[in-house]
């Protein structure tokens, strides 16, 4: 089975003061899957509504962005994805 994750909602969950780097909060997001997925054997798609910079890739996982970065973006993306 593969996930899939909204990365800001997630990321925005923590009160760990993200919006200041957003970069940086997603950099430490695909990280933490990274080591969820290869631990647990996972496959996961974490989409974020614009792409990071610098972009961010992963051997690991699928990192992907909503092709226009806008409110709901990477909720209209996964359900894309999973149509």
């Amino acid at each position: 089975m593969r996930w899939f994750v909204d990365g800001m909602n997630v990321i925005g969950t923590r009160p760990d003061a993200w919006w200041q780097d957003r970069d940086g909060a997603m950099l430490a997001l695909v990280d933490a899957l990274e080591r969820w997925a290869a631990t647990d054997g996972e496959e996961v798609t974490v989409v974020f509504e614009r792409p990071p910079s610098p972009p961010i890739r992963s051997s690991v996982i699928e990192v992907t962005h909503a092709p226009r970065p806008r409110a709901d973006a990477a909720d209209d993306e996964i359900i894309r994805r999973l149509r």
